[in-house]
């Protein structure tokens, strides 16, 4: 199992979209590209060694856990705000592809007032 935790505020659906519908096609994606690619390092930094050793050759479960002072619609979380994070976990090839025949993801949100945001990732 790989478990490591990121100490950080995923984009929340309406960030994205303002990102990926920006009126100038190229900075939307730029800023969408430096979001990846930020998840990217944050998670390599702490599981290097599993990183990149080739595509996983069995589907995968993943587990993530989302602590955060406000709730976001849960389509829209699922649906939006783990796709930047589905595929740095592809980039690193922890996981082989997001598609379900290769990926269970398992999501929650845990609503957390005192502490910082925090995304914790299990993979099995």
């Amino acid at each position: 199992m790989i478990r490591f935790e990121l100490p950080i505020k995923l984009k929340t659906t309406n960030e994205l979209k303002r990102m990926l519908c920006n009126p100038k096609p190229k900075v939307g994606a730029a800023m969408y590209a430096a979001y990846r690619k930020k998840l990217t390092e944050m998670i390599e930094k702490q599981v290097g060694e599993h990183c990149n050793l080739g595509k996983p050759r069995v589907p995968r479960r993943v587990r993530i856990t989302y602590f955060t002072k406000r709730l976001q619609d849960e389509g829209n979380f699922r649906g939006l705000c783990l796709k930047p994070l589905e595929d740095a976990l592809v980039d690193l090839q922890l996981i082989r592809d997001d598609s379900p025949e290769w990926v269970k993801i398992m999501a929650e949100q845990i609503r957390n007032s005192r502490r910082a945001y925090r995304v914790v990732v299990e993979i099995i």
